[in-house]
C-alpha cells in the first residue's frame, strides 16, 4: 500500500488535472481500493490461522515488527543518551510493557505527564 505521501501527492496532481474527479479517483485508486484488498487478504489469511504455514509466517511477521519498534525507540532514544530522565522515562515504558504487561492506556495516562513534568521542572532551573 502506498505511503501517505503519495497518496497525498496523487490527490493534489488529480485535483490540479481534473479537479473534484480527479481528487476523487486518485484517493480511491491510491487509498480506498489497496486498502480494501489489504484488508480482505488480512481477514482471509486470520481466518486461517489454523494452518501451520499461516502461523510461522505471523509469528515471524510480529517477531520482526517488534525488533523494528525496538530498534526504532533505541534510535530515537540516542540523542537522548545523557539525558538520565528521558532514559528512566524509557526504561520505565518498557519495563511496564514488556515485563509488567501493564496495558499501554494506562502505561501512555501515567508516564505522559511523568515526563512532561520533568521537562518542566528541568526547564525551570537556572542553567
Amino acid at each position: 500500500m502506498p505511503g501517505p505521501n503519495v497518496v497525498g501527492i496523487a490527490v493534489c496532481v488529480g485535483t490540479k488535472t481534473r479537479g473534484l474527479p480527479g481528487a476523487l479517483a486518485a484517493f480511491l485508486g491510491f487509498a480506498v481500493l489497496p486498502g480494501a484488498i489489504g484488508f480482505a487478504l488480512a481477514i482471509i489469511y486470520l481466518g486461517q490461522t489454523r494452518i501451520p504455514l499461516i502461523q510461522n509466517t505471523l509469528s515471524g511477521i510480529s517477531a520482526a515488527a517488534a525488533g523494528l519498534m525496538l530498534a526504532t525507540g533505541l534510535r530515537l532514544l540516542r540523542r537522548y543518551r545523557t539525558d538520565i530522565g528521558a532514559i528512566t522515562v524509557a526504561a520505565l515504558g518498557f519495563l511496564a510493557l514488556a515485563v509488567a504487561k501493564f496495558p499501554l492506556l494506562l502505561i501512555l495516562v501515567v508516564l505522559t505527564p511523568l515526563s512532561i513534568a520533568m521537562t518542566m521542572v528541568r526547564q525551570a532551573r537556572p542553567q
